[in-house]
């Protein structure tokens, strides 16, 4: 929008990586970039308005300055312990030795009801998209198919003479239909045509029964 570009990407067909969809884009593109190209080289600071690119971090700079520890605090509580040490009388009740505790087996709590569904459900939806993937290739295959078909047919057309010029552009109206509306006129078309040809038979048909008799 800010190029005020109102063409839309189709992304989910160039994907997919189909030679007639990539190949309008690119067409698309290049004459997107003629239209807009003045043939100036590319000018950084005038892009940048003048302004001074950014120089990259240097690793050798980014050095934290990590708290020395103090001596004196470390080295205080050992000395008012080895002060106590040296006044505790020798009658004093050893300590005893703490028992080493067992290790109780923590069990493995066993998935919820609720994670269950949600994995039953993943899967399922996966499967879904993969039967619709399949599906989706079948109908590609299939739609390639009838489209060569009709192409062939458009190319017998357009090497008719002049022979079967009316049945040939009639052929044409048929190919080239393209909605509702023009399929319903060539329908009508079709009916005035057989109502007309039914008309002019008619009159013949009553003249060969007034001879019968």
């Amino acid at each position: 929008k800010r190029m005020n570009v109102d063409k839309i990407i189709p992304v989910e067909k160039l994907v997919k990586g189909r030679f007639q969809d990539n190949l309008d884009f690119i067409q698309w593109f290049k004459k997107f970039f003629d239209a807009n190209y003045d043939g100036k080289e590319y000018d950084p600071v005038a892009a940048r308005q003048g302004q001074d690119a950014i120089p990259p971090p240097d690793p050798g700079e980014q050095i934290f300055n990590l708290p020395k520890k103090s001596h004196h605090a470390a080295s205080s509580p050992t000395a008012g312990a080895s002060r106590s040490s040296a006044t505790t009388p020798k009658s004093a009740t050893p300590t005893s030795r703490p028992s080493s505790a067992k290790k109780i087996p923590v069990a493995s709590t066993p998935p919820a009801k609720g994670e269950k569904d949600l994995e039953s459900q993943v899967t399922h939806l996966t499967e879904q998209v993969n039967t619709l993937k399949l599906a989706l290739e079948g109908v590609e295959k299939e739609r390639d198919y009838y489209f060569s078909k009709l192409r062939e047919v458009e190319l017998l057309c357009q090497e008719q003479g002049e022979e079967n010029a009316p049945f040939v552009d009639r052929l044409m109206e048929v190919l080239y239909a393209s909605d509702e509306q023009d399929r319903a006129e060539l329908a009508e078309g079709d009916g005035q045509e057989v109502d007309q040809q039914a008309h002019e038979g008619a009159p013949h048909d009553e003249q060969e029964e007034q001879d019968e008799y």
